[in-house]
């Protein structure tokens, strides 16, 4: 690889020799026709995470990739067999290039390049030098990239030394907490204060207030249970509130179809009655309950309703023989006082200091 592309076609053969070929695909279908190998893929590389499957990688470009190019590197063996995806996108806005993974950094917790493991040495490798010298941009901005990646290390070692100034940061904190086989298991592991404190608030906002515990189990109850949690979610605070805008809510409510249909979907609401008071939204993935969203209403704030309600989602995982419930990112308090610990998110920001072409994209 010696030299940039001046124009990007839908799909372009970007390097090939005896034992890989590397691709370029800038439009959707080619993102569309990736669904079976991208998800065998995932489940064989060190990004298997809810993130990186192909149905929510294509939901978000549905809502919100008008904003952006496509620009999905692809690596393939000499038998065709799919071995390595860089996801990327460019914004149509951003005179100076910059690109970053599809998912972004508003709705997505975790995202990387997606590599088979057992090819991880020679694969990884393709995939940084094909974005550097084949593709156009000034800046790679690569947010969520989770504990235990390889990316940080690698692009530090191949770009640094290639006119490319590297920035590894910690971007956020993910706490996650085991729940060792059981929910007696997991009470017994936080401390003593911890434990009774939650005790003490589930029986303030489920028993006071004579309340169920209401788990979306079919399409049958998803639409009252969902515009509960819409609802809530926005009484939340001004930011969440500001945070839902109708395109969001639109994004929510396929994600929550999505999933459902999936069957991963846990989104549980907690009524008085009728009235909502509490609601937590998360996915099951492999061994893991990914907590994605929250909301409560502020007038049961004193029935400790919203913590309640993650506290409900949580026990109800421990039930299901969910081995970590991960919180995402963001260090809120309530976070530990169920036993929560930090794992870092790392973002990569990469600058070309010395240009390697010219061209007139």
């Amino acid at each position: 690889m010696s030299h940039c592309q001046a124009t990007y076609d839908s799909s372009k053969l970007l390097l090939a020799d005896d034992t890989w070929r590397v691709q370029l695909h800038t439009t959707v279908d080619a993102l569309v026709r990736l669904k079976p190998e991208w998800d065998r893929l995932v489940a064989q590389s060190d990004a298997d995470h809810f993130f990186a499957q192909h149905a929510w990688q294509h939901l978000w470009w549905n809502h919100f990739g008008h904003d952006y190019a496509l620009r999905l590197v692809t690596v393939r063996d000499e038998t065709g067999r799919l071995a390595g995806i860089a996801p990327l996108m460019a914004s149509h806005t951003d005179v100076e290039v910059t690109l970053s993974l599809l998912g972004g950094s508003e709705v997505a917790d975790y995202l990387d390049l997606i590599v088979s493991r057992e090819e991880a040495a020679e694969v990884r490798p393709l995939l940084l030098a094909a974005i550097r010298e084949h593709l156009r941009w000034h800046t790679l901005d690569l947010h969520g990239l989770p504990e235990g990646s390889p990316t940080p290390d690698a692009i530090l070692q191949q770009y640094s030394s290639n006119g490319v100034e590297v920035v590894v940061e910690l971007e956020d904190v993910s706490p996650s907490v085991a729940l060792t086989g059981s929910w007696h298991g997991y009470l017994a592991s936080l401390g003593k204060k911890d434990r009774h404190e939650l005790r003490r608030k589930l029986r303030r906002a489920v028993d006071d207030q004579e309340a169920i515990w209401h788990t979306v189990a079919d399409e049958a109850d998803l639409a009252v249970n969902f515009d509960a949690f819409i609802t809530l979610h926005r009484l939340s605070s001004p930011a969440k509130a500001a945070f839902m805008t109708p395109q969001m809510e639109s994004y929510f409510w396929d994600l929550a179809r999505m999933t459902l249909a999936q069957g991963s979907l846990r989104l549980g609401v907690l009524w008085a009655d009728d009235k909502p008071l509490s609601a937590a939204m998360g996915f099951a993935y492999g061994n893991r309950l990914y907590l994605y969203n929250s909301g409560y209403d502020p007038a049961y704030a004193s029935h400790s309703v919203g913590i309640a309600a993650v506290g409900l989602l949580l026990r109800e995982s421990a039930h299901q023989a969910i081995d970590v419930f991960d919180f995402l990112q963001g260090n809120e308090p309530y976070k530990y006082t169920l036993g929560g610990r930090d794992h870092p998110v790392y973002r990569v920001v990469s600058r070309r200091v010395q240009e390697e072409c010219q061209t007139n994209i």
